[in-house]
């Protein structure tokens, strides 16, 4: 599949998996029970509302840029040429990074996990490129239940476990494989794809016999095979809800109508469940048109602040997890650059806003800076709070003697303005 080899292992080992009821290893193979080929079948391929979603998500995280720091001193300073930067900026000669999250998300969402491989230079060197991997995948473990292989059941491919990174959502019945988000809205999804077909269906033929026709007297067998192809000719997306003119017949109303089925309400309330396990607020994917511009900054700012960042938060940690040991530095870490993302703008001004209050109420500079997470560096001076000249105390006595120094420049200085004032 990729241009490249990979050294397979041949010796069998025996598959382990973790019984938490006794805490003991039983001689099980730890396989994900989810369906990832189906979920990408029914779900991304079929689905509006998850396709949305997923594409939501996606775009957002790859749209981030990956730094790799080092703490120099008391300091962490971005290394645009340390060899894992490199990495991140390139990671194989036919994907960007872009490319590589979109499709990690992508995996992430319909089947819980995603996994990169590893191409080393050498036996036990740092990485030079990362590949991603189908979803399709089994785990061999040892016998402390640390895992020992992984092994891609469509293709056969055997990797080492140093040689995988694995991405993977929280799952309270398996330490291995992560829970797809489409695994809890299935229903919903399943809701949503059987309103499409009945409908596509129903524009087809109706869907069902929306009415019985009945003649007052029998029919010659040339007669019912008239009126039969009268009302063939009738149905069809080009004669959708045309009625029928027949001499002599009563009709009996046998479907539905919109209301009593509801049809749109319910696949309305599918699409709501499905943004729900996402994450993503349903304005951001349906009825924009009568959202107006304040409600619609909202849901992308809660979008970014209570979905993108806890995710990218959890890539943040398997990437270090997963490729530092290998560049054997303490000292080094990655992390994403939010700086440029137009929907946290609106956030950073609001911190400004705030911090302007502060500094006008004689808080230091830089302990709002601190506090506040404003993203600048400390200035020299900037543990002192200033107030304005404007603002003096009643009760201060200009005529109090002033021995330090400092507080004496102070005290001339107001004392001066005081005087131009009055």
């Amino acid at each position: 599949m990729w241009p490249f080899k990979k050294k397979q292992i041949t010796q069998a080992i025996e598959q382990k998996g973790f019984d938490s009821t006794n805490n003991n290893y039983s001689s099980v193979a730890q396989w994900s029970t989810w369906d990832a080929k189906k979920a990408v079948e029914e779900g991304f391929k079929s689905s509006v509302p998850v396709f949305s979603c997923i594409k939501k998500r996606y775009d957002a995280v790859s749209s981030i840029p990956w730094c790799v720091e080092t703490l120099t001193g008391d300091e962490w300073v971005k290394q645009p040429n340390h060899p894992l930067q490199m990495l991140l900026d390139n990671p194989n000669p036919e994907m960007s990074m872009g490319e590589m999250m979109r499709l990690l998300i992508t995996h992430l969402d319909l089947a819980g996990n995603g996994f990169w491989t590893k191409v080393r230079g050498g036996m036990g060197n740092a990485p030079m490129e990362l590949w991603p991997m189908m979803p399709y995948v089994s785990i061999t473990t040892n016998s402390d239940g640390t895992i020992n292989n992984y092994k891609q059941t469509n293709t056969g491919a055997v990797y080492p476990a140093d040689d995988i990174c694995q991405f993977k959502f929280t799952n309270p019945d398996n330490y291995y494989f992560g829970q797809s988000p489409l695994q809890a809205a299935g229903k919903a999804v399943d809701v949503d794809n059987a309103g499409q077909e009945w409908q596509k269906v129903s524009m087809q033929n109706r869907g069902v016999p929306d009415y019985a026709i009945s003649f007052e007297s029998d029919l010659t067998p040339d007669q019912y095979q008239q009126a039969n192809d009268h009302i063939k000719s009738k149905t069809g997306t080009g004669s959708a809800r045309e009625p029928l003119v027949l001499s002599k017949a009563k009709v009996q109303q046998l479907s539905l109508n919109p209301v009593e089925m509801d049809f749109m309400n319910t696949r309305r309330f599918s699409r709501e469940e499905v943004c729900s396990v996402y994450g993503v607020p349903s304005a951001l994917i349906a009825e924009m048109n009568e959202a107006n511009l304040s409600n619609a900054e909202t849901a992308r700012k809660v979008f970014w602040l209570d979905t993108i960042i806890p995710l990218m938060d959890e890539l943040k940690e398997s990437l270090n997890r997963c490729l530092l040991p290998d560049f054997k530095d303490s000292n080094t870490r990655i992390v994403y650059d939010t700086t440029n993302v137009a929907a946290l703008q609106v956030n950073t001004q609001e911190k400004i806003d705030n911090a302007t209050k502060l500094w006008a109420m004689g808080v230091p500079f830089n302990t709002i800076n601190q506090r506040m997470e404003l993203g600048f560096d400390d200035i020299d001076g900037g543990d002192v709070g200033y107030i304005s000249s404007s603002a003096i105390p009643t009760s201060f006595d200009f005529e109090q003697e002033v021995t330090d120094e400092s507080k004496k420049a102070v005290y001339d200085e107001l004392l001066k303005k005081s005087i131009n004032v009055n």
